[in-house]
């Protein structure tokens, strides 16, 4: 054996790279399976990834496109929630004036989802203009006055690029928005990818649930305490919400409320925007005060009335600036109206609360419907003297 040989003999055999293929690819699978399985295991419970929060709002707004005239109700919780909203939904959208008229009947379309505020009606002006309503009505709640900030930047993919520039002079990283966000989330909107999006969102949080029940048997072996605390944590800040407000929370909910807005309050500059938008379009606008549970709070001594309605003298102010219309309900509604601390109505109680807020916004929406049936009957006569 000569020297050429022994030096081939020495060095390793190539590795085919078939096989290497063939194992990358068993390796693949092998990853899948286990992610899979892990997900088949997981808790199956609904999931509200962001990427569906966005297109389940699309499709409520654009529900409403094929109706001939819209009215539009931009609310949260309080005019969303089962119960409270079917009362002030259904009375106004069923409420005809005697001898009622096509053209008169009110088609009251509701763009209201839990943790709607005034940053998220913004987001979602563009999409919902689209419907041309001729008149909003946009829910003002005083509660959320120093909440849910951070928590809306994925509503950032409705607004168009053509209001971008907008954007720059508006506090929207208040809400956690910033141009990236604009960016990103809206060409992840226009690839149709948002379907995407949400699956992987929703595999993620199962995962995660899988995660932490393991995480939670570890900490129960060792004796820590660990996600269970917290989830107890958790349980009984959501338990506070059942109940009346004691006074610590009172002043931290109105605390911005309280102390008086300022023209220049970051949620007054976005309302401005908001009805701007919609009255460039051409459409009435009302905004609302929301009641709040004014008997309470005087029974604990946080409410103030000369900061309130200073306070409320802004958000007026604001409204006037864009040829909008105001209507203040905040101390509409008495102690029994109310079912918790954040201000939702008891839509149970004999008093019908939610029916006493939509007969306050009655007449501003049949002074809006006489205009649109004189408006439509005086074209009507027109188009009948140009055949004579």
């Amino acid at each position: 054996m000569n020297h050429l040989d022994r030096q081939r003999e020495s060095e390793p055999a190539p590795y085919p790279a078939g096989r290497l293929m063939f194992g990358i690819v068993m390796g693949l699978i092998l990853a899948g399976g286990v992610w899979a399985a892990l997900l088949a295991s997981a808790d199956p419970r609904p999931t509200f990834p962001r990427a569906q929060r966005v297109l389940n709002i699309e499709k409520l707004i654009r529900s409403g496109q094929d109706d001939a005239r819209v009215e539009l109700l931009l609310g949260d919780s309080l005019t969303y929630e089962s119960g409270a909203v079917n009362a002030v939904v259904t009375y106004l959208r069923d409420w005809q004036e005697p001898g009622g008229d096509d053209v008169g009947e009110i088609r009251l379309h509701n763009v209201s989802e839990m943790g709607f505020d005034i940053y998220t009606h913004y987001l979602v002006s563009s999409l919902a203009g689209e419907l041309d309503p001729e008149r909003v009505l946009i829910a003002v709640n005083l509660g959320l006055w120093s909440r849910n900030r951070g928590r809306q930047s994925e509503l950032a993919a409705l607004l168009p690029a053509g209001r971008w520039s907008e954007t720059l002079f508006l506090p929207l990283h208040e809400t956690g928005v910033t141009m990236a966000d604009l960016l990103t989330n809206r060409l992840v909107y226009l690839s149709g990818a948002l379907g995407l999006q949400a699956q992987l969102q929703t595999a993620q949080i199962r995962l995660q649930r899988e995660t932490d029940a393991l995480a939670e048997w570890i900490n129960s072996r060792a004796g820590t305490p660990g996600l269970s605390a917290l989830r107890k944590h958790r349980h009984d800040q959501m338990m506070l919400l059942l109940r009346r407000p004691d006074k610590a929370l009172a002043e931290q909910t109105l605390a911005p409320i309280l102390a008086g807005l300022t023209p220049d309050d970051a949620r007054l500059v976005v309302l401005e925007a908001t009805v701007g938008h919609f009255r460039d379009r051409g459409a009435q606008v009302l905004v609302f005060v929301q009641p709040i549970n004014h008997e309470h709070l005087t029974t604990l001594g946080v409410y103030d009335a000369a900061p309130i309605m200073a306070s409320i003298e802004q958000i007026r102010r604001t409204v006037d600036r864009q040829g909008a219309d105001f209507l203040d309900l905040h101390a509409l509604l008495p102690d029994a109206s109310f079912r918790d601390s954040g201000d939702h109505l008891a839509y149970r109680d004999p008093t019908k609360p939610a029916e006493q807020v939509a007969r306050k916004l009655q007449p501003w929406l049949e002074n809006g419907r006489k205009y649109g049936l004189a408006e439509s009957q005086a074209t009507e006569h027109l188009g009948e003297k140009d055949r004579q």
